[in-house]
């Protein structure tokens, strides 16, 4: 996101400084240098709740990790505790639903460390707009002391060039996520079918050292 607004903002404020324009483009030009100030001030609200939604599901993802290990551990037990009753059914119930936890447990890890990433990402590209706003709105105030413009003259429309840019960079954004979303449904299709074929086996793998540590405990 940073370097696509710092290349449009660049442009637009070295764009000022040209010598020899008329008072018109003058206009056009200051007016479209603070439009892309308040895009800028946008930007960063924008990242800032960015962060902060990270930040939540990252302490969320925390609280998931350390349910989900306290839940693969009771069941763990009960699992031990059916098999010392013979109760080979209830013991392998109680194993897929400890490896339901495990996995859970392990993708909340993955979450918390990737969602960790996200917010610092997302803290110091907060910092670097902040700046860079700062540095816009320095270099636009020297520009109006030295080229002054009317009031009424500051004040410009979006050309019609640009609002039809910006649909269609949007329309673009939506397509490729539509067609990223229906890649990956695909892709989460085959992978259950192979992960329930692991799974049985992890099932009765446990089960079976389970009757063995019951064997030798006996």
């Amino acid at each position: 996101m940073s370097a696509s607004v710092f290349m449009r903002v660049s442009g637009a404020i070295l764009s000022q400084i040209e010598v020899g324009v008329g008072s018109a483009e003058q206009a056009s030009r200051w007016g479209f240098s603070r439009k892309s100030i308040r895009e800028m001030e946008a930007a960063i609200e924008d990242v800032r709740s960015q962060q902060f939604a990270a930040a939540s599901k990252r302490d969320r993802a925390v609280s998931e990790r350390a349910a989900q290990l306290v839940l693969a551990t009771t069941w763990g037990e009960n699992a031990a505790y059916a098999l010392s009753k013979e109760r080979r059914d209830l013991a392998e119930q109680a194993i897929g639903r400890q490896l339901d936890a495990e996995c859970e447990a392990k993708a909340a890890a993955e979450r918390e460390h990737e969602l960790t990433m996200e917010a610092e990402r997302l803290a110091s590209l907060v910092t670097e707009l902040t700046a860079e706003r700062k540095r816009m709105v320095a270099e636009l105030a020297a520009f109006e002391r030295s080229q002054p413009i009317a009031p009424n003259e500051r004040k410009q429309e979006d050309t019609a060039e640009q609002r039809f840019d910006r649909a269609r960079a949007r329309f673009d954004r939506l397509m490729d996520d539509e067609r990223s979303a229906r890649s990956d449904a695909a892709e989460n299709a085959d992978m259950h079918e192979i992960d329930k074929l692991r799974r049985a086996d992890q099932v009765s793998e446990r089960l079976a050292a389970l009757q063995s540590d019951a064997g030798s405990r006996g």
